[in-house]
């Protein structure tokens, strides 16, 4: 199921006027039936997503203010569909400039350029910012169809990339979790029995020297590593088929709160969690849910190894969400989990869900891989969704969607 975003436009301009008629011209009170028409006699296709367009703009002065506002969305996992940037914003960064960072800090983001002046010709904007086919030039004084065609246009544009893009990524997670989860089927089982007669044995041994034996102490630790390898098992099995959960009706809230007690309680890692007093219950399997939180608290620790805050929201949504057969309107619980961590680089985004794929060294408690691949499987099984998104240097945010339950949903 591919996810509605909403429409949030950024304006980076120095002068407030700018700001003003451009809010005026997208407001969604504006009119905007003309557009829709010419865009459907254009293109043959109506870009009118609903009948009410959920649309946020937000305004920067500078052009540094609006790079560190697209960093901090997406980092909320919130992100900016579209900017508006004036080719000159003094005294700081000119538009060009800002441009050129904000690829950096969202490479999904979509542009246009409004200038008055001619300190960029056509063939030097492109040549600084590389052949690019998410931007647009408006030379003032601008139309306010221009505003709206232009806005109307790259923000479709960005939907339907993200819903490519999301689709994409879904198909290929399942496939990868459905040939391990084949292989989980066949091995899980009898690994498990062999497990059982390595550790029979070893105990028998145990039996037969006395604790001061300079072996007893290596038979003792040979078991701590068979139950460490037993819960990996266990792990492992949820990929499984024949690991499907038992739902019932469940407070989000208190497997969050036992998440957090139990990984942050000896740690230097603070967490915020103010959770809103009418949020939904969700049917989840209790064990597999509150382990799926413990991973996704446990990986934010580990990357806040000096210390730092964890923030946590949730909130009920109710909005309309996108799948094969068209639009559909959904009510689910949505748990953002923010660290203040190193962040993952862009090159690891792209593998984060696959199993015993790690950033992290390799060890026995640490690098196994299998922690956001399990994140993944356990939501997935439970007919929601998960996100990541993370600004290196910065954090991470996961954001994990499950359908509310009937049971506590307002009339």
């Amino acid at each position: 199921m591919i996810r509605q975003r909403k429409n949030r436009i950024l304006v980076i301009d120095d002068n407030q006027d700018i700001h003003d008629d451009i809010i005026k011209i997208l407001s969604p009170s504006s009119n905007t039936s003309a557009l829709d028409a010419l865009v459907k006699d254009i293109s043959g296709y109506s870009t009118s997503r609903s009948e009410s367009p959920d649309i946020q703009i937000d305004s920067a002065l500078q052009g540094d203010e609006g790079v560190e506002m697209v960093r901090k969305a997406k980092l909320d996992g919130n992100p900016y569909a579209l900017a508006f940037v004036d080719i000159r914003i003094p005294p700081g960064l000119d538009g060009v400039q800002t441009i050129k960072q904000l690829q950096q800090a969202d490479e999904c983001l979509q542009y246009v350029i409004i200038t008055a002046y001619s300190d960029y010709s056509w063939e030097n904007i492109n040549t600084e910012l590389s052949p690019q086919d998410n931007l647009l030039i408006l030379k003032k004084p601008f139309e306010i169809i221009e505003i709206r065609q232009a806005a109307s246009t790259l923000l479709e544009k960005w939907h339907l990339a993200h819903e490519r893009n999301e689709a994409i990524e879904e198909l290929i997670h399942s496939k990868k979790i459905e040939t391990i989860g084949i292989m989980a089927n066949g091995i899980a089982h009898d690994f498990n029995n062999l497990l059982m007669g390595i550790q029979g044995n070893i105990e028998l041994a145990a039996l037969d020297l006395s604790e001061e034996h300079r072996a007893y102490e290596s038979l003792e630790r040979a078991v701590e590593i068979i139950q460490t390898t037993k819960k990996l098992t266990k792990k492992f099995l949820v990929f499984s088929d024949f690991n499907n959960p038992h739902k019932q009706a469940t407070s989000i809230r208190d497997m969050i709160i036992y998440a957090k007690n139990h990984e942050l309680s000896e740690s230097n890692v603070s967490c915020e969690f103010s959770p809103p007093d009418n949020l939904w219950l969700v049917d989840v399997d209790s064990y597999q849910m509150s382990n799926a939180l413990l991973e996704v608290f446990s990986n934010a620790r580990e990357a806040m190894l000096d210390g730092g805050k964890i923030v946590v929201d949730t909130e009920n949504v109710d909005e309309i969400r996108v799948g094969q057969a068209g639009e559909k309107k959904e009510k689910y619980v949505r748990i953002s989990i923010r660290d203040q961590g190193c962040g993952i680089q862009k090159k690891d985004l792209a593998n984060i869900y696959d199993p015993y794929y790690s950033t992290k060294p390799r060890g026995v408690k640490k690098g196994m891989g299998l922690g956001l691949a399990l994140v993944a499987a356990i939501v997935a099984k439970h007919d929601g969704t998960v996100r990541i998104d993370s600004v290196p240097g910065e954090g991470t945010t996961v954001t994990v969607e499950l359908p509310a339950s009937d049971k506590q949903l307002p009339e």
